[in-house]
């Protein structure tokens, strides 16, 4: 039986509130395709507060109707049958346009199982840069609006000039227009970094404005925002390993990227986080790049298992 949550509660009261934002017409159309139980308990939840606003007119009208002069029942307003028509057709105008967009949208999913980075094309223009395994949906009907929804991996989003888009990480929104900007999701964390124009991630009644070179870190109800001074987040992509006075932080960040690796600082080490690292590591491999790194930072990295490493001060 579904159990339901005070999330999906605060997601159909907003949608009661505002049922013509497009944000929220696609959080319930995804939320009802779920499955029959989803689907039923959104419309029972809908249904009631349509008899709830009803019910609560009836008896205002009521007090109106017995407080006012006697008049034959020719005179006699509607009034009850008026606003039942009303609400009535506000509910119907809001059920087509959810139809509409749910029934509108035709996503496709794609994993890139080719073994190295790989492009795709979007109907309006757009355009996605996928790591390897990373995995992406996408509407193939859109023409004017891209909507992606990136569920693993790393995937660069370069919106064509002129044209806005949609992309969902996890239970973040994001919307721009003409805007290039890498997402980083996995099972640890979800990243957003803006390399051109602005881009707006919303979080259930909150909105963030991500700039230009800004990293963005994505966790429930809070965006940690942090000024980058070189392209890290894009190593995967660029395959450039090149820093000049970047603080350590931000290099480990790269490498953790480039190479798939997690990298952990123990609290005792953090304090070299701000020590300016000048280097081109070139296209080497991890051991061979912490090899040299190792000798500007003062610290050594050990290889602690297959993809894992951390920071020794001794």
């Amino acid at each position: 039986m579904y159990q339901q949550s005070p999330e999906i509660n605060d997601l159909i009261a907003r949608f009661i509130q505002s049922p013509h934002d497009p944000v929220l017409q696609e959080e319930i159309a995804q939320l009802k395709s779920k499955g029959p139980e989803h689907f039923r308990y959104v419309e029972n939840r809908l249904q009631a507060w349509l008899t709830e606003e009803a019910t609560a007119a009836v008896p205002s009208v009521t007090r109106l109707l017995t407080s006012s002069p006697v008049v034959s029942p020719a005179q006699r307003k509607p009034l009850p049958v008026k606003l039942l028509s009303v609400v009535f057709l506000f509910v119907l105008l809001a059920g087509i346009t959810l139809y509409y967009w749910y029934s509108a949208r035709k996503m496709r999913t794609i994993k890139n199982t080719s073994g190295h980075i790989d492009s795709l094309v979007l109907a309006d223009g757009s355009k996605l840069v996928l790591d390897n395994n990373a995995v992406v949906a996408y509407d193939v009907r859109a023409k004017r609006s891209s909507f992606v929804i990136v569920m693993s991996g790393d995937v660069y989003v370069d919106l064509k000039p002129g044209e806005d888009g949609i992309v969902r990480v996890g239970d973040n929104v994001l919307r721009a227009e003409g805007a290039a900007f890498n997402i980083h999701r996995n099972d640890r964390s979800n990243e957003v970094f803006v390399t051109r124009g602005g881009v707006k991630v919303r979080q259930r009644r909150k909105s963030t404005e991500l700039s230009e070179n800004t990293l963005g870190r994505l966790s429930p109800g809070n965006i940690r925002q942090q000024r980058l001074n070189s392209q890290a987040p894009l190593a995967w992509k660029t395959g450039v390993l090149s820093f000049s006075g970047v603080p350590l932080e931000e290099v480990l960040e790269a490498i953790s990227s480039c190479f798939d690796i997690k990298i952990v600082v123990p609290p005792s080490a953090r304090r070299l986080y701000s020590k300016k690292i000048t280097a081109d590591f070139g296209r080497t491999s991890p051991d061979e790049l912490f090899h040299r790194l190792q000798q500007q930072v003062g610290a050594y990295f050990v290889k602690d298992a297959a993809g894992v490493y951390y920071i020794s001060l001794k």
